[in-house]
């Protein structure tokens, strides 16, 4: 099934705020056989090689590090939780309140607080 322009769009954007991007040189023939050990396990072969490194991380050389929520906000999302700081208490005990409101939406609707499903 081909994927609309404008959700292309959203999955780059969403990709180039939130995610970084690894690429691995394995032997030829080898990403096959990778792809269907993720597919045995229900997983993409991204979810599979960040799970490997985890698991490899955790029983070798301690726990991957996992960052904090403030190292892994975009720009505009510090910006507005700078100005909710900056609320007084009962004008932030009513953003609070309207984002539950929102959030609750979305989920019913299925899909991202961006209108994608």
């Amino acid at each position: 099934m081909a994927v609309s322009v404008p959700k292309r769009i959203s999955i780059r954007k969403y990709q180039s705020e939130k995610c970084d991007r690894i690429t691995l040189d394995v032997p030829k023939g080898k990403r096959e056989a990778y792809k269907l050990v993720a597919a045995e396990l229900d997983m993409s072969l991204a979810q599979l090689v960040q799970n490997s490194v985890e698991g490899y991380a955790a029983n070798h050389a301690g726990a991957v590090p996992t960052p904090t929520p403030a190292e892994i906000l975009t720009a505009d999302e510090k910006q507005l939780l700078a100005a909710y700081a900056k609320c007084p208490e009962n004008m932030r005990s009513t953003l609070k309140k309207l984002v539950e409101q929102v959030a609750a939406l979305v989920d019913e609707k299925g899909g991202d607080s961006n209108g994608n499903n």
